[in-house]
């Protein structure tokens, strides 16, 4: 049976971030959380918070999922929000929630994801490993009409992604995940398909 491999990269910042501070690092969102400015309910479209779209929607499943499993259905957001960790009790952001909802000017990482597929393994491997040739150039930063590499990344910056990480295996049961970062970028997690494919269906439909 076919089975495919989804290689997720994950990295910090975005095109365009302006760099702050010594080393290049860049800082950090604190505060207490605003629900209303970066959390609105399902069927509402407007919304305040510069966080993606599909940052919300993905935490948004992880609530719904959470309801299904635990059998929640009587907790509100806010609370739902607590127990995946990106909240504490009182409202804090957690460091998860720094680095997923925070509202700011620019996403503090991002993530893709390509799909790859193949009768053997052998096959799926080596297009595991043209994939992340292919991502392993700097990441540049833009600062007016400079570009300049920003690094190092903190060591915390690395372990807050990784809990990140931890909590999505948590929630979307992933089978492997492996962490490896340079100066710019956290790769690579590696996540073999939860049920085999359908015949005629394309590899790793259905996985997120």
């Amino acid at each position: 049976m076919i089975r495919g491999v989804r290689v997720l990269v994950v990295r910090m910042g975005g095109t365009g971030s302006s760099v702050w501070g010594k080393g290049g690092n860049f800082p950090l969102p604190t505060g207490e959380v605003n629900r209303r400015q970066w959390w609105q309910r399902n069927g509402t479209d407007v919304s305040a918070s510069v966080v993606r779209p599909e940052t919300v929607e993905c935490v948004r499943c992880l609530v719904s999922e959470m309801r299904e499993r635990d059998g929640d259905e009587m907790l509100d957001d806010g609370d739902l929000l607590t127990h995946i960790g990106v909240v504490t009790p009182v409202g804090a952001l957690t460091d998860v929630g720094v680095y997923a909802l925070a509202p700011t000017t620019e996403p503090r990482f991002w993530a893709n994801s390509r799909c790859i597929g193949g009768r053997r393994m052998i096959d799926q491997m080596a297009q595991v490993e043209e994939i992340l040739s292919d991502l392993n150039a700097p990441v540049e930063w833009g600062v007016g009409g400079l570009s300049i590499t920003a690094s190092p990344v903190p060591e915390s910056a690395v372990r807050n992604a990784l809990v990140y990480a931890l909590i999505a295996n948590k929630y979307h049961h992933m089978l492997e995940i492996s962490l490896k970062y340079s100066a710019l970028v956290f790769r690579v997690r590696l996540q073999r398909a939860r049920e085999p494919r359908p015949v005629g269906s394309p590899p790793c439909a259905g996985n997120r």
